[in-house]
C-alpha cells in the first residue's frame, strides 16, 4: 500500500469517527497549527456552503470532546 493510499484511508477513517465536517476542521487545524473560527470558515466556504455559526458550533463540539483548545485573543 502506498503512503498516499494510507493517508486517504486514514482520512476516511477520521471522517467515520468524527463526521465529515469535524474531520475537515481537524485536518485544517493539523495543517495550519492553529486558526480562528473565521479563518476555518473562510477556507471551508471555498469548497461549499457552510455558515459561520455552523463552523463555530462544530469547533465548540470538538472542544467538548477534548480535541481543540480555545485560546484567548490577544488584545
Amino acid at each position: 500500500m502506498s503512503p498516499k493510499s494510507r493517508h486517504l484511508e486514514s482520512a476516511q477513517d477520521l471522517a467515520l469517527l468524527l463526521g465529515p465536517r469535524e474531520a475537515d476542521i481537524m485536518r485544517l487545524i493539523w495543517a495550519y497549527g492553529s486558526a480562528t473560527v473565521r479563518e476555518i470558515h473562510s477556507h471551508l466556504i471555498r469548497s461549499g456552503s457552510i455558515s459561520y455559526n455552523t463552523v463555530r458550533t462544530i469547533c465548540e463540539r470538538l472542544r467538548g470532546k477534548g480535541l481543540l483548545e480555545r485560546q484567548p485573543r490577544a488584545v
